[in-house]
């Protein structure tokens, strides 16, 4: 059948516009009456970005040294660690420990056991001035069997009749944070307990936490505010505060933390946020993973990028449910040989960085006092990732969970415009401090494509105009 001129034009135009959809005997056909391949739609890996969508700010990032505090001073280049750590990231808060053998039989004091956390938290100062220092217990005594495992003086908490003696105790913690008041290194923050929630339950810690006050109050000492109750598990820590609740006592503390050690636990960090949300106090994860710890053999090697991808996706989680900050676990080693770390040395050896205290450096930097924004993905699965923005800076992360390489990834943008972006890439083939490149920017600003390896980390840092 012949076409008129008229009628040929509108069925050509017609299939244009439809991308090869009429079709005879399964081809395109053109004006000449020939035939196609019909076009192949590709769907492209992307990560979208809503550069206003911002939801929490990070107020606090920052590193612990609670069980470390001392073989930081017995290591060769304890200097150079201390600004690895505190300097050369912008960390905001330093958590340490108090410890009940500052008091084991009662009236005989021993701040002397304090004496290489207190040169740690000037060192830190003298590196990082306005560092905050956060205070929790040391709960290792109950928690690892040591001792007479107890995690406060027995004339403080007897295990055996199960007393928790109130008064006793909130005047064991002031003792503490006016001594380091005096040794010029005061406490900003501090918790009832740590990981104790059982012993030190929120009935007891409210009367803990005004007997504390009114004994610094009365000393003239600056009382820290508080951030409860450094809980275990997640399911503990919503508990702790629906009985605050309860009580009616959430003016008392300025923030809630939790940690996630139950390999039983059955509630999210969601669920955590909204027993929060009522309260009307931020959270933080105060005790979170580099990806650089734990043991391995031999000793202080970096452990698989699966670990490492593992405790981002962990802060994916942590930062979409609405926390406002962390602390990461033991930045440097504890004098333990048989370990690793992001900042490793043997007993009284020298400190080198591993791969996962570059990793936190890239992240931290970008992350703190930065506002929290989610990032949505489309034609991927086992890719997660999560994006802060600081001014004009805005920091994307991507875990690549996958055996297999994304050779054309795409970033999209909505609501600003890229200037300049660089990547810093990580697998368990990078060196230790990554592969950096240099990105150009396509669509006039609004997103740009790259390669992802299989099993990596990848950070995006991006100038906005």
């Amino acid at each position: 059948m012949k076409l008129s001129a008229v009628t040929a034009g509108i069925f050509i135009w017609g299939c244009l516009l439809s991308v090869g959809a009429c079709k005879k005997n399964g081809t395109s056909q053109t004006s000449a009456g020939g035939t196609t391949t019909p076009p192949v739609t590709v769907k492209v890996p992307t990560a979208h970005i809503n550069i206003t969508g911002t939801k929490q700010q990070v107020t606090m990032m920052g590193g612990d040294m609670e069980r470390s505090a001392n073989a930081v001073q017995n290591a060769t280049n304890t200097q150079q660690i201390i600004q690895w750590a505190f300097a050369d990231i912008p960390f905001n808060i330093c958590r340490m420990q108090y410890d009940k053998n500052q008091e084991i039989t009662e009236g005989v004091k021993n701040f002397a056991f304090y004496n290489g956390t207190v040169q740690s938290m000037k060192d830190i100062k003298a590196v990082n001035p306005s560092i905050k220092f956060f205070a929790t217990m040391r709960s290792d005594y109950d928690g690892f069997n040591q001792g007479d495992t107890n995690n406060l003086p027995t004339w403080i908490y007897n295990r055996q009749t199960q007393i928790l003696n109130v008064p006793k105790y909130g005047k064991f913690l002031a003792d503490y944070v006016e001594y380091m008041s005096q040794q010029g290194v005061p406490v900003s923050y501090i918790s009832s307990a740590k990981e104790w929630t059982g012993v030190v339950k929120p009935d007891s810690a409210v009367k803990v936490i005004s007997v504390m006050k009114a004994e610094l109050q009365q000393r003239s000492i600056a009382v820290p505010e508080i951030i409860d109750p450094a809980a275990w598990g997640i399911g503990q820590g919503i508990n702790y505060i629906s009985r605050i609740l309860q009580l009616g006592q959430t003016a008392q503390v300025a923030g809630w933390c939790t940690h996630n050690y139950n390999p039983n636990e059955t509630k999210t960090y969601i669920e955590y946020n909204a027993a929060v949300l009522s309260t009307g106090k931020p959270w933080y994860q105060d005790e979170t993973n580099a990806g650089g710890g734990g043991r391995f053999t031999p000793a202080g090697i970096n452990p698989p990028m699966e670990n490492t991808i593992d405790a981002y996706k962990e802060k994916v989680s942590i930062y979409n449910a609405g926390a406002a900050g962390e602390v990461f676990f033991e930045l440097w080693s504890r004098g333990v040989n048989a370990e690793s770390r992001s900042i490793y040395f043997t007993n009284n050896g020298t400190g080198e960085r591993r791969r996962a205290y570059y990793i936190m450096k890239e992240f931290a930097t970008g992350a703190v006092d930065a506002w929290y924004i989610p990032v949505s993905f489309l034609n991927i699965s086992n890719v997660s990732g999560m994006a802060f923005k600081k001014e004009n800076q805005l920091m994307v992360v991507l875990l690549n969970e996958s055996s297999n390489t994304i050779g054309e990834f795409k970033l999209s943008f909505s609501n600003g415009t890229v200037k300049t972006a660089g990547k810093v890439q990580w697998t368990n083939n990078f060196a230790d401090t990554g592969g950096k490149v240099s990105l150009i920017t396509a669509e006039q600003g609004k997103g740009l494509t790259t390669a992802i390896a299989a099993k990596s980390i990848t950070i995006f840092n991006i100038s906005l105009l």
